[in-house]
């Protein structure tokens, strides 16, 4: 597991066996400014080079003491689940 403090990619990845098997996304207190990140460092979608056809992968977008599970598709849209 890495985390990652920049510009172009997620605050948080889990790669097993050189495989991504999970994003994360952190701020300090606002949710939806998490989420906007996360959705432009992922614009474009997964390189079906790499990714082939996988359909979706797991991510989590974090705020302050919020926690929202999702995935993210190939082509790059975030869909998230209830905030706990």
């Amino acid at each position: 597991m890495y985390t990652h403090k920049g510009d172009c990619r997620p605050d948080f990845i889990c790669i097993v066996s050189h495989l991504l098997m999970a994003l994360g996304e952190e701020k300090a207190m606002l949710l939806h400014e998490a989420r906007a990140d996360l959705v432009a460092k992922l614009k474009g979608g997964l390189n079906p080079i790499f990714y082939r056809d996988v359909p979706f992968l797991p991510l989590y977008i974090a705020a302050g003491s919020t926690v929202q599970f999702g995935v993210v598709m190939p082509n790059g849209e975030v869909s998230r689940k209830s905030a706990i």
